[in-house]
């Protein structure tokens, strides 16, 4: 009769030790967010003067983004890649990953003055100071008869 103490051992260590695996899986590429599957996060204000825009960039570099507007449109997108360092190469690793990573977002901003667009980066975050056109408002004559 074999004993049961064994099995149910192994079996609980092996199920603690998939557990483990799929934990630090899910660290690593889920829930950071510069590897985040959804989009970063982004905090618009509409002003009386324009609009504030910050984003939660981690880890990203100017040469990461591209910022353009056309038309009161602003498209933000972000890639960042990780290549291969050809130092490793003489490195015995058992396991290595790299990283890409692709995201755009789109804003519709009305009266947006795409020209005088300000932007800075600081650790991480993205801020676009946009302001708006002045609205010039023509008066129509009327035309009696």
């Amino acid at each position: 009769m074999r004993s049961l103490i064994p099995r149910v051992r192994s079996n609980f260590l092996d199920n603690d030790f998939d557990n483990m695996y799929r934990m630090m899986d899910h660290f690593f590429t889920d829930s950071s967010p510069a590897r985040s599957k959804d989009m970063f996060k982004v905090d618009l204000q509409d002003n009386e003067d324009g609009y504030i825009i910050e984003a939660d960039l981690p880890g990203a570099k100017k040469k990461d983004l591209n910022i353009t507007m056309d038309d009161e449109h602003l498209t933000i997108s972000f890639e960042k890649k990780e290549e291969k360092d050809e130092s490793d190469e003489d490195k015995n690793y058992v396991h290595k990953e790299r990283v890409y990573s692709a995201m755009k977002r789109i804003f519709y901003l009305p009266n947006a003055d795409g020209k005088s667009v300000e932007a800075s980066l600081k650790e991480g975050v993205l801020k676009l100071t946009i302001p708006k056109k002045e609205i010039e408002s023509n008066k129509i004559d009327i035309e009696v008869k």
